[in-house]
């Protein structure tokens, strides 16, 4: 595929539906803004959890968190979770604990 950085490991169906247990234990809202509390990067909690802060209850378990940031000034945002590591996903395919390229090109960490 174009656009799609070398490498990655190709996932199988059931692997991808696996995908959900490996990223499990994921934090809440609240959680995410405790680590960028003072960040001067605009930051934005994305699909699920954010369509229940918009209604105002947690309405289903969340099997992840996704904060949408400025790609450009990620870097600032990764450094609030140190000892953490951050996969990337494209197309089928995982780049863990992506480099700072493969995470430019993915869009999806």
């Amino acid at each position: 595929m174009s656009g799609q950085p070398p490498g990655g490991i190709v996932l199988s169906p059931a692997e991808i539906e696996a995908l959900g247990a490996r990223w499990s234990s994921c934090w809440t809202p609240a959680q995410v803004a405790q680590h960028l509390i003072g960040v001067t990067v605009p930051w934005c909690v994305a699909a699920g959890w954010a369509l229940d802060l918009f209604r105002g209850t947690q309405t289903r378990e969340h099997g992840d968190i996704e904060i949408a940031v400025p790609a450009a000034r990620f870097p600032e945002i990764r450094q609030r979770f140190p000892g953490y590591a951050f996969d990337a996903v494209s197309s089928g395919r995982i780049w863990e604990n992506a480099t700072p390229d493969v995470l430019a090109a993915t869009h999806q960490t």
